[in-house]
């Protein structure tokens, strides 16, 4: 079974076109402990140890109801299939 990134639920993912996956908390690249859902990104997350390193105070905000069901999911340990590709 696939796995879905938390960042493909998000309102902050930016569009990529073959480049690395950004967001609004991490205009420079998503670290991969988040955009693999390896940790959930419900809560303030910091690259280093300064405050500048983290995800500047933007957390994960689904896209709609659906991505906050398959969140919802993932926050209880649930594992979730890939949904159609939204457009």
């Amino acid at each position: 079974m696939s796995h879905i990134s938390q960042c493909a639920l998000c309102k902050h993912m930016h569009e990529t076109k073959g480049e690395a996956a950004t967001c609004d908390a991490f205009p420079s690249g998503i670290p991969a402990k988040l955009l693999f859902s390896e940790i959930l990104h419900d809560h303030p997350y910091y690259v280093g140890d300064k405050d500048e390193n983290g995800d500047r105070g933007f957390h994960f905000e689904a896209a709609d109801p659906e991505g906050q069901a398959i969140f919802d999911a993932m926050k209880k340990g649930k594992p979730q299939k890939v949904p159609a590709r939204r457009r």
